[in-house]
């Protein structure tokens, strides 16, 4: 019989859930992980929980999910509207019939500087006047670079962990590396001048 390690459930900051809700969730569907051979709560199928919990099989879910049918209409209306938000992109053909992709929007936080106490966060659309005008904000590329090699190494990190992963798989980092490299040295170059 395999042996069972002990687990800690809590919840996610912003999750809207407390400790005590996390235990009772969590044991929930790790009863229902175990049950259908899952493996670990992170693998388990929105449906599956669904029809668990239909079943008659999940009672303690009930507390948590919305039993206001309109209520429960309109947040999966939200969440399809977003989806439909975010899958649509527009192209605008110039006069040459080159389509031209609108940019999506980029969003960037950051935290303004205050020698005491807590500083303000700031949230805006990077836009060429925002871009221009602002050096909070100027910097915003260079840590969209900087994530984008944290990304790197963590791609590169994860196809070295596997020896037999496919050959295709380590192009992508390889090539994004020889990229960021270069943009960098061409950075440092402009810099010495």
């Amino acid at each position: 019989m395999a042996r069972k390690e002990p687990v800690k459930y809590v919840a996610a900051k912003s999750s809207g859930f407390t400790d005590k809700d996390a235990v009772v969730i969590g044991v929930c569907l790790r009863r229902i992980a175990e049950q259908n051979k899952v493996g670990n709560i992170r693998s388990l199928d929105k449906d599956l929980v669904l029809q668990e919990y239909e079943a008659g099989k999940a009672p303690e879910l009930e507390p948590y999910l919305e039993q206001d049918q309109n209520a429960a209409q309109r947040a999966y209306w939200l969440t399809q509207i977003g989806k439909m938000i975010r899958s649509v992109r527009v192209i605008i053909h110039t006069p040459k019939n080159k389509p031209k992709p609108i940019p999506r929007p980029q969003f960037v936080t950051c935290r303004g500087r205050r020698e005491h106490g807590l500083a303000p966060t700031r949230s805006r659309v990077i836009t060429e006047d925002v871009m221009a005008s602002d050096p909070y904000f100027a910097s915003a590329f260079g840590l969209q670079v900087r994530i984008t090699k944290d990304a790197v190494r963590k791609l590169e990190h994860l196809i070295g962990m596997k020896p037999d992963a496919p050959a295709h798989m380590a192009t992508l980092p390889s090539n994004l590396r020889a990229v960021l490299d270069e943009y960098g040295e061409e950075l440092l170059e402009g810099a010495a001048e």
